[in-house]
């Protein structure tokens, strides 16, 4: 094992230990900060280790910013995200990986906070994914996240959004069988007689 790949296999052991003392030592040596070791960082939900990554450097590519946030919201999204969002363009938060956007993740795990700062931040509540045509909106539907539907819906949120298969918020709700869901969706105006695909 050459000399670099030890100190970058250092840096990470360091960071899966969540060692900041460590790994302020290896990066006062010269060892380089790269994007997995900003990964394994934002995914153990360290924001000391990432401010550290970041101070560093180089900077993170755009080509990143999904993984990066999509780990931080995995990880719970209070600790990371924030630095995240601040080193990233808007344009970032419409990233993909495996055609979902961090919002959607957000969405789906019911991570309210992190669902609010990315709305803050500029994601868009109407990104649809390429294959399925589906939305933040439908992904909180499928897995029964109320709070974040009307957190999206605040946030102006398109209700009749129809993915590919010609189905809306509120039929994916009416599949599901959630109750609360579809309250939610009523209550925001959505249409009862939307006619699907095949009519």
């Amino acid at each position: 094992m050459s000399s670099a790949a030890k100190t970058s296999a250092a840096l990470r052991l360091a960071i899966s230990k969540n060692s900041a003392s460590k790994v302020q030592i290896l990066l006062g040596q010269g060892v380089a900060v790269d994007a997995a070791a900003r990964l394994l960082a934002v995914s153990r939900g360290s924001a000391a280790i990432l401010s550290l990554l970041l101070e560093a450097g180089p900077p993170p590519t755009p080509e990143e910013a999904p993984p990066l946030l999509i780990a931080a919201v995995q990880a719970d999204g209070a600790s990371t995200l924030p630095h995240l969002l601040q080193i990233f363009p808007v344009a970032a938060l419409e990233g993909t990986v495996r055609e979902w956007t961090p919002l959607m993740h957000a969405v789906k795990l019911g991570q309210l906070v992190a669902v609010d700062a990315l709305l803050r931040a500029g994601a868009s509540a109407d990104h649809r994914m390429p294959t399925s045509g589906g939305t933040a909106l439908m992904v909180g539907v499928q897995h029964s996240q109320p709070v974040a539907i009307a957190r999206l819906l605040e946030a102006q949120a398109a209700l009749e959004t129809r993915d590919a298969q010609g189905w809306t918020a509120l039929k994916w709700a009416a599949q599901v069988g959630d109750a609360a869901v579809m309250r939610v969706l009523l209550d925001a105006g959505a249409t009862v007689a939307a006619v699907e695909g095949e009519g």
